[in-house]
């Protein structure tokens, strides 16, 4: 690919989101846009009812970057709203550039800059650092082209991961479908041991943390209901011994206590450990089955247990004694092996399709290399 170099700052100008303070706030006015409504975790929404300058103001089609905390840019699709510090909206005001090659190459850059991120806390790009990355400019037929190829590979990729949603809501009507309100009901501490993180002088500090060794499973590795290895965290051997508590068998799930309260799931593997900011379930399986609990604890009927039993307004948890409390309807034992059936060969499907996205996405990031880097 035929093209210049010239630096991020000179392609367009950054406008960075606005300070807001708690008394801001308000409970009518403009959404306030935050990183964590970017990224999808956030439990809140904030508003603000007053006026600010237009830069600060942000329209459906507006690029977002977020240069602190989590690196990443968006495209903001969503009513007219108030932009946070922390987050730059992008004017297209300098060259004559394709918004939607523009997205795909940012990416990649603050893919390629995480290691010149600053601080220890909060990591964050610098302005000077973030106005100095290289970005390669092609002429408009070529920027278009880029665009459409890498746009095609991203309508597979949402294609796929609509497939999944529609596999995993094909999983919760047939639950509805088969366990109604007049199953019996029983309290989940009944047919289930429950085991907090290990929160004592043993626990895990930095030092454990070791690049192979034993799982040591945050709520951010819980992924549709699986447990993800892709940036887990292990510990050593020794410090795993040392524990008194929270230790992972097959077929355990694995409950979010902190944060995003109720998130869950199921192990397929033994031996490692969890944060304290979790729990682990272990159902008796000759009464209730894993696959089975899963959907429970993954249903309106215990959602609405959850909302009832938080605490914590900026930092919502759950109590495991609130957890243990949570009343479940329990079947007779073959009717939830017929459905944990009927979940094996959804897997298998969900399986098929997640190869073949980790296929678009290794031809992603081949794609990006060889036109940005």
């Amino acid at each position: 690919m035929t093209s210049s170099i010239v630096k991020l700052g000179n392609v367009a100008t950054y406008y960075n989101g606005y300070a807001f303070k708690p008394s801001d706030r308000s409970p009518e006015g403009r959404r306030i846009v935050r990183i964590q409504d970017l990224t999808g975790s956030s439990y809140e929404t904030n508003y603000f009812s007053g006026q600010l300058p237009d830069k600060f103001a942000i329209q459906q089609g507006d690029v977002l970057i977020s240069w602190s905390a989590s690196l990443g840019v968006y495209v903001w699709n969503d009513e007219p709203a108030w932009l946070n510090q922390h987050i730059f909206k992008v004017g297209f005001n300098k060259l004559q550039v394709n918004k939607s090659f523009f997205v795909h190459q940012i990416d990649y850059l603050l893919k390629a800059s995480s290691d010149l991120a600053h601080g220890a806390t909060m990591r964050h790009l610098t302005k000077n650092t973030f106005d100095s990355l290289p970005f390669r400019y092609p002429d408009q037929t070529e920027q278009l082209h880029i665009a459409n190829v890498l746009d095609k590979v991203d309508l597979l990729l949402h294609s796929c991961s609509n497939v999944l949603e529609k596999l995993d809501s094909l999983i919760k009507s047939r639950f509805i479908e088969m366990f109604g309100p007049n199953e019996g009901s029983v309290r989940l501490s009944t047919v289930c041991t429950l085991y907090n993180g290990d929160r004592g002088k043993n626990y895990p500090s930095g030092k454990d943390r070791v690049e192979e060794g034993i799982p040591f499973v945050n709520a951010g590795d819980l992924v549709d209901g699986r447990i993800s290895f892709e940036k887990m965290d292990y510990i050593t051997e020794e410090r795993y011994k040392l524990l008194s508590g929270g230790k992972i068998e097959r077929g355990d799930i694995l409950y979010c206590l902190r944060g995003t309260l109720g998130k869950c799931a199921i192990t397929d593997f033994s031996g490692g450990t969890i944060a304290s900011s979790m729990m682990i379930i272990r159902p008796n399986q000759n009464k209730v089955l894993p696959a089975y609990l899963y959907q429970v604890l993954a249903s309106p009927l215990v959602e609405k247990q959850l909302q009832s039993s938080r605490n914590g307004s900026t930092q919502p948890n759950l109590s495991a004694k609130s957890v243990g409390n949570y009343v479940i309807p329990l079947p007779h034992i073959n009717r939830q092996r017929e459905f944990t059936d009927f979940v094996a060969r959804i897997d298998k499907l969900r399986f098929d399709v997640q190869q073949q996205i980790e296929k678009l996405e290794t031809l992603k990031k081949s794609l990006m290399q060889e036109y940005f880097g």
